[in-house]
């Protein structure tokens, strides 16, 4: 016969790929998270038996990794071997030359998903986050490669564009992307027109329920530039930091057809020593 659940527990390790266990890294089940100790175990207790869970590992400096599973009564175990990440970037496709498919608001909505990156529209204004190399009418800006990503609206619209990374705690990083705000015919109606207008970088620092812990103050262009400009943002995660949330956002109060906020390059790093 049925009866109530069963306790469960889940159980396991974080290791490297030489077996060498990774202290604080960030195991997620649902809405809760754990972080491994020194051992680079974990448990996380109190769970209802006969559920099908993903489990996610992270670590700063490592690929993530998910596995399914069915919690049996008792103890369940979840061990997980995580590869280095092949540069000191933290962000996935954050130079976008994996590829990037169009968002577009009348047709995607307000909010989806772009491979690990999300996107976000102000509601009631057509919206449309581009790969710069689609454009044919104008000459595609694109720093680095052979892609970019341009943010461009039916007129007043707002755009975002993020991705949560775990980071460790107490841990000095530097967010930064290249940006160019463009004017399609140089007569300063493009971008930049505006009062408002902007293109840059928000970053937020979340803890393991996903609540805001620090909002730093935004960086970025207000007005139309020649060529891509740097702007980057130091930061050192609090001590309830468990995820860094960059943000490429803009403002725009011309119509696509004259100005956009154009990406390139965007980086999450670990700050170099003695900087």
């Amino acid at each position: 016969m049925d009866g109530p659940p069963a306790p469960a527990r889940l159980v396991g390790t974080v290791v490297d790929e030489a077996r060498k266990p990774l202290a604080d890294a960030v195991v997620a089940l649902g809405s809760r998270a754990v972080r491994t100790g020194a051992d680079g175990g974990y448990a996380v207790a109190a769970l209802a038996d006969l559920q099908q869970v993903e489990v996610v590992a992270n670590k700063q400096g490592y690929l993530g990794q998910s596995q399914a599973l069915r919690l049996q009564a008792g103890e369940n175990r979840c061990d997980f071997a995580l590869a280095a990440r092949p540069t000191n970037n933290l962000l996935d496709n954050g130079d976008f030359e994996a590829g990037f498919s169009a968002a577009r608001s009348m047709e995607h909505g307000t909010c989806g998903m772009r491979g690990p990156w999300h996107f976000r529209f102000s509601p009631g204004i057509n919206c449309y986050i581009y790969p710069e190399s689609l454009y044919r009418w104008r000459r595609p800006r694109i720093r680095l490669g052979s892609e970019a990503i341009s943010q461009v609206t039916d007129g007043g619209g707002t755009m975002e564009l993020y991705q949560d990374v775990v980071v460790n705690s107490n841990q000095p990083l530097t967010a930064s992307a290249w940006v160019l705000g463009l004017d399609v015919n140089g007569d300063g109606q493009g971008f930049g027109a505006g009062p408002a207008d902007f293109a840059g970088l928000v970053v937020q620092e979340l803890d393991s329920q996903d609540r805001v812990v620090k909002l730093h103050e935004r960086v970025g262009i207000t007005k139309a530039t020649a060529d891509f400009e740097l702007v980057k943002l130091a930061l050192t995660t609090g001590p309830d930091t468990v995820k860094v949330r960059l943000t490429l956002t803009s403002h725009i109060r011309c119509i696509w057809q004259k100005g956009a906020a154009i990406f390139d390059q965007c980086a999450l790093e670990p700050a170099a020593a003695g900087k």
